[in-house]
Order: C-alpha cells, then structure tokens, then sequence
C-alpha cells in the first residue's frame, strides 16, 4: 500500500512539473515608481519637509505556475527611487515679497530581485490577480543634485553619493505588494499593475546622531507576458 502510495504521489508531481513547465511564461513590463523615505530618531525633526520623487521601473520576470491559480514569480528590476528635501524663507527687495525655495533631490538606482507568489482569479480570458513577496535590492550609484528657486530655477550643485561609506547599506529586503489585471493580446497578455513597496532594512543608518531611514513608494506598471512553449 505504502509504495502505490508512493508511486501515485511520485506520478501527480510529474504531471504537476510537466504542467507548470508547459504553462510557464516570461515577461516585460515597466513603468513609474513614486518615493519617498521614512526617518526614524531624534534627526526626524530636524530634517526639512519631505516630498515624493518621481522615478522609473522596469524589469523581466518568469512566471511558474504551481496550479491554475498560484504561481511563483521571481524577476530582475532596475529602478530609480528617491526623496525631495525642501525648506523655504519669505523675504522683502525693495519692498516686493519674494518666495525663495531650496530643494535638494536624492536619486538612488537599485538592482532588485523580487520573490513573489502571484494568486489569480475571476472568471473568463481576463482575469485579475494580487501578488507579494520579498525583493532583495542592491543600491548601484546614487546623486544628489541641488537646486535654488527665486523666480526662476537654479541649478546649485550635482554630486556622486559615495555609497560605500559605512552609514549607507548598498544592500537591503523590501516587502512588495501588487494587484493588477490581465488581458490576453496575440499570443500572451497585457498586465496592467499597481504596487507598493517598503523598504524593511535600513538604507542610512548612524547610530550615533540615531537616525535610521528607509525608502518606501507607490507605482504602476504596464507589461506584457508572453508563453514559452
């Protein structure tokens, strides 16, 4: 009894593999991703307002299906996250107020690599489905330009942030959450997304002015999934 057992369950693996492996798919997808951090310590109050950056996705993905619903989906992204520092003074010339702004922006580029399990659902050819996971990420080069604002726009300074200084960690883990649709087209589908990361290590991290920041961010996506057999 115990080897037809083992022989049954054996058999409904295989056909399970040979399932996913003709049902699989890869795809493209790309879009914007807006940012912006989170601090944490006794800086937090000293740090000028914060404001979301405007960024890029894009990445490839392979998606395995593990049965009509589930799939297990890892990929490779390239994105650009960031933050805006503002602080502004009213002032008076000859009488005549003026509104001076200073602004310095924070672009970072990251190397991720998501995890994800993707549940679909509904009914017909298009259907729609939720998605999360984990994503590891790799800061690749990071700038921070600087800008001054009185009447027109000034461009201050543009500078190379070393990242391997030892307050900063190149490496981190994300949690990602997604919800989108998809529609078939020719051969594959369309995926029309939207998501939402949060950054769960520690991006800058000095333990002696106590402050700890992480990126976090809101995007939209659209892609397009083709079948490999």
């Amino acid at each position: 009894m115990k080897k037809y057992f083992l022989i049954g369950t054996l058999l409904s693996l295989l056909s399970t593999m040979t399932i996913a492996q003709n049902e699989s798919s890869v795809g493209v997808k790309g879009g914007v991703l807006f940012s912006n951090i989170q601090v944490n310590g006794v800086m937090d109050a000293l740090i000028p307002e914060k404001a979301f950056y405007t960024g890029y996705a894009t990445g490839l993905y392979y998606d395995l299906p593990l049965n009509d619903q589930w799939s297990f989906v890892p990929g490779v992204n390239y994105q650009e996250k960031g933050f805006h520092l503002k602080e502004g003074w009213n002032m008076k010339v000859l009488q005549i107020p003026l509104d001076v702004q200073l602004k310095a922006t924070t672009k970072v580029q990251f190397v991720e690599t998501p995890l994800l399990l993707k549940y679909r659902f509904g009914e017909g050819p298009v259907r729609f489905y939720l998605a999360a996971g984990p994503s590891v990420s790799y800061a690749s080069r990071a700038r921070l330009e600087t800008k001054a604002s009185l009447i027109l726009d000034f461009n201050i300074s543009e500078t190379n942030i070393n990242l391997n200084n030892q307050n900063y960690n190149r490496w981190g883990v994300n949690g990602v959450g997604m919800a989108g649709v998809e529609i078939p087209a020719g051969r594959g589908k369309i995926l029309l997304e939207g998501q939402y990361q949060q950054l769960i290590t520690d991006f800058i991290r000095d333990p002696i002015v106590d402050i700890h920041v992480r990126n976090y961010g809101f995007g939209f996506n659209i892609g397009y999934q083709i079948p490999l057999n």
